[in-house]
This record gives structure tokens, sequence and C-alpha cells, in this order.
């Protein structure tokens, strides 16, 4: 059930409580939000968090999260699992010298840091004056500049 019907979330809070709490929306960023969708309802209460004013009275605030993401899977491949680890089996767990090589190049591949950028249709641009950029931090490898 998602955060925003338990509605006596919001009457839980006192305002410092909900200082705190708003202070998580800048740590909850887009690309965050895709990999864990479960916190896509947390941002939005965060959200609606900031817009309400939070009543005097101190309570306690209950959180919780629903195990949807393992429920779903566990439906998904009921009366499956030999077969999927009998080919886990063959595929990852095999010794040969050329299989491991080939698993090995298909990794890298996966985190080509090119291939990613080649998928971005807009340039980089620079972090500190928004014009466009062509170096990249050498640290993070995240933020782009022009000076």
């Amino acid at each position: 059930m998602p955060l925003e019907t338990y509605s006596e979330c919001f009457d839980k809070r006192n305002v410092q409580e909900a200082r705190r709490l708003t202070a998580l929306r800048g740590h909850l960023n887009e690309i965050l939000v895709d990999q864990l969708p479960v916190l896509g309802d947390l941002q939005r209460y965060l959200e609606q968090l900031g817009l309400i004013d939070p009543p005097q009275t101190k309570k306690d605030l209950v959180l919780e999260q629903l195990p949807e993401l393992r429920e779903n899977i566990l439906k998904k491949y009921e009366g499956k699992w030999k077969k999927i680890a009998e080919l886990q089996k063959k595929n990852n767990f095999n010794s040969s010298k050329q299989d491991m090589r080939q698993q090995a190049m298909r990794l890298a591949s996966t985190y080509n840091i090119d291939a990613i950028e080649s998928l971005i249709s807009e340039p980089p641009k620079c972090v500190l004056c928004g014009a466009p950029s062509s170096k990249r931090c050498s640290r993070c490898q995240n933020e782009w500049y022009c000076r």
C-alpha cells in the first residue's frame, strides 16, 4: 500500500521530524528512484510533507516497506527454480577458459562508459557555467567542466 494512503502518517509527526524528513528529498534523485522504484512512493510522500504544515503534537511516524518485488519474483518463477538453477550452473559455473573469457568480455562491455554516453542525446554541459564542455572530472567521471 503506498505511503500517501496512510493518512495517519501526516498526523503522527512534529515540526522537527518534518524538517528532518524533508531534508531527505535532496538525496532522492531520478536515477536512484529508477533503480529502486519503491522509493517513488517515499519521494511523493516527502513532497506532500513539504507542502502541508505539520501539527504541533509530538507523535511517531511509521514507515513500512512492503516486499512487493520479492513476492512478484517468487510468483513469476514458481515451479521453475530447478530449471533456472540448471541454466545458471551451465552458463555461470562452467570451468572452460574460453567460456570464462567470453563471460568476462560480456561483463566488461556492460560497464562500457563510452557506449552508455553514446545513448545520451544532448552534449555534456559544464556544471559551473552551463556551457558545452569537453573535459570530464578525473575523480568521479560524472561531472563535466569547460575550464
